[in-house]
């Protein structure tokens, strides 16, 4: 069940990227650039600007986050529950009875990041000169942030989804909700 689920996580994220990529790669462009500039030689993000520039990215990734669980939320629940509170309780009632497949989930996650962020970072700091790093490690964190760390709450999001199809399923079979 554990593969299982992380696969169907993963379905639901890739179809959820594509149905909706104006908005996933709309959101992603704030910290793209951010990142980008902010790596290249002669940063004008320095100082106040900087912080101010990574306040603005990270709240962009909150909203892409956000954003994704609504739409994964709207999926699952029936429109008298389409709330936090209905979207939480339907999530909750999924994790309980199954913590353990729950956690098992970010072996998934931390293999996700050992192959998408340690071996890019080793390779370039193994095969790339060094006069060229910062605009390469830029490229590279850019190209990520459009694609993997979305990707990666796309399917954060469809795990959510995953464990509130279960929620709701024992929510159908008579199981108490949790509280």
């Amino acid at each position: 069940m554990m593969i299982a689920v992380a696969r169907a996580a993963l379905l639901w994220a890739l179809r959820a990227y594509a149905r909706h990529a104006p908005l996933v790669l709309g959101l992603s462009l704030v910290p793209t650039i951010q990142r980008f500039a902010l790596i290249v030689p002669g940063s004008p993000l320095t100082g106040g600007p900087g912080i101010a520039s990574e306040a603005v990215a990270q709240g962009s990734r909150l909203v892409l986050f956000a954003a994704l669980l609504w739409i994964a939320a709207r999926e699952v629940l029936p429109a008298d529950r389409r709330t936090p509170a209905g979207a939480w309780a339907a999530f909750a009632a999924g994790i309980t009875p199954r913590l353990g497949l729950f956690l098992g989930q970010f072996a998934f996650l931390a293999a996700a990041f050992a192959v998408f962020d340690l071996v890019p970072d080793a390779a370039i700091g193994l095969w790339v000169p060094a006069a060229e790093r910062p605009w390469v490690t830029a490229t590279v964190v850019a190209a990520k942030n459009l694609t993997v760390i979305a990707l990666t709450f796309a399917w954060l999001a469809g795990l959510f989804r995953e464990f509130a199809l279960l929620g709701e399923a024992d929510r159908a079979d008579g199981a108490p909700a949790p509280r």
